[in-house]
């Protein structure tokens, strides 16, 4: 059993750990497992308390719009650090040579 299948299974949020454990499985899996039915177009909700399969619009689209803050805040932290790799590979201005 996949965990897209037993979440389809379930009426209840379950925790990834849990997920895991129930399917015999690693956590990493799990998530692996339900990126790839959200991109087939499955309806895989997720909040702090666990994943769920929904038939509700509005939760799919509040799933949607957290991972697009988590997106954005991800990249605005990836362009930080890319900014201060490219400040610290800069040659170093001195004002009085040694």
């Amino acid at each position: 059993m996949t965990a897209p299948e037993f979440l389809r299974s379930q009426k209840w949020r379950f925790p990834k750990r849990e997920i895991a454990l129930i399917i015999g499985t690693s956590t990493r899996e799990v998530e692996a497992q339900i990126e790839q039915a959200r991109k087939e177009g499955a309806p895989i909700c997720s909040d702090s308390e666990g994943y769920w399969y929904s038939e509700d619009p509005d939760e799919v689209e509040a799933t949607y719009r957290s991972l697009r803050r988590r997106y954005v805040s991800q990249i605005r932290t990836a362009v930080a650090l890319r900014r201060t790799a490219r400040r610290m590979r800069a040659p170093q201005e001195t004002l009085w040579p040694v």
